[in-house]
């Protein structure tokens, strides 16, 4: 659904959307191995994680 460094407070973000009702976020990871929009399934590595500098 969303992976980036817009929402500043969170630094690199991860927004899943499993279904309609459920999201998961998972925010301040070093590195984001998504991209906005990528689908991602069961299992699979979505980021590193750890801090990172661009948190406000």
């Amino acid at each position: 659904m969303y992976a980036g460094t817009g929402i500043r407070k969170h630094g690199s973000l991860v927004i899943i959307k499993h279904d309609d009702t459920f999201i998961t976020a998972r925010g301040h990871n070093s590195v984001l191995l998504v991209k906005d929009g990528d689908g991602v399934g069961r299992g699979l590595p979505i980021a590193e994680v750890g801090g990172n500098d661009k948190c406000a």
